[in-house]
């Protein structure tokens, strides 16, 4: 089936929120059909206040009560933010990495017990305008948040990693390499770090060998630029914003709060 646009899908919808947003937009539909009374109407509000665009396949559709012969008709344009339907009937785990985010979005934990899949509750997670983001508390387990930036990062030709004190000292300058080392780089991509270059020339000997130790085409430094007040990595699909440093991720006696931009053709135009 045709896509509406392009780009990937930005997340994917679990069968119970894509329900209830077929639902609304085909059938005007606010009410719980199930338990006939009005809860849904608060999970519809913050629903469409989270959601951007989505994708779905086949599979889903079946899930949710379609005939064969309904999703033959049944396209992009029918619904508004569904710009992608794959003909396929791959598992769940497979449509989200698809998406750009590679986020399925859900309104309680029971939706997704399938634990290779991140998801975003649309109820509890904290969330900024169309950002997506997470906190994790002194002492938490930062573990998802390393995979999640993984999976985002994983393939994009080009990184920018941008923290000035990426290369602060050995202690810093190690655990970040050690983090990098956990992250599947595309072997194509070339990686950017903007960070001061003093700090990297004091650490040569770490640096050194990045390029063959993450497994990846090439790695350039940059100068810090002066304009840039932020720390995050990018590329060229998503900003990834970490206030306190790549470093943060690896210290359990930091609190780590990352967000995430889909980059849009105008953002594009600022590099950093």
């Amino acid at each position: 089936m045709p896509s509406r646009e392009n780009s990937l899908s930005h997340v994917v919808l679990s069968d119970k929120l894509f329900k209830l947003y077929y639902q609304f937009h085909r059938l005007g539909i606010t009410t719980d059909l199930e338990n006939k009374n009005n809860t849904s109407k608060r999970l519809l509000i913050k629903l469409l206040s989270s959601l951007q665009t989505f994708c779905t396949n086949q599979a889903q559709l079946i899930r949710i009560g379609f005939e064969k012969s309904m999703i033959e008709g049944f396209e992009p344009t029918s619904m508004p933010l569904l710009v992608q339907i794959y003909r396929d009937d791959e598992s769940l785990d497979k449509l989200v990495l698809k998406s750009k985010l590679k986020l399925l979005l859900i309104s309680k934990h029971d939706e997704c017990t399938d634990p290779d899949i991140l998801t975003y509750n649309i109820l509890n997670d904290k969330q900024c305008g169309f950002y997506y983001t997470k906190t994790f508390n002194v002492n938490d387990d930062k573990t998802f948040a390393i995979n999640h930036i993984n999976k985002l990062i994983a393939d994009s030709t080009k990184v920018d990693i941008v923290d000035a004190y990426f290369f602060a000292d050995e202690t810093q300058a190690t655990e970040n390499i050690n983090l990098l080392q956990q992250m599947n780089f595309n072997p194509s991509a070339v990686v950017h770090i903007y960070c001061y270059k003093d700090y990297c020339e004091n650490q040569y000997s770490i640096s050194e060998n990045l390029t063959s130790i993450l497994k990846c085409k090439n790695i350039i430094y940059e100068d810090f630029p002066k304009r840039a007040h932020d720390r995050h990595i990018a590329t060229s699909e998503v900003k990834i914003r970490l206030p306190n440093g790549i470093y943060s991720l690896t210290q359990k006696n930091k609190e780590v709060t990352y967000a995430i931009e889909v980059i849009t053709p105008e953002s594009k135009t600022v590099r950093l």
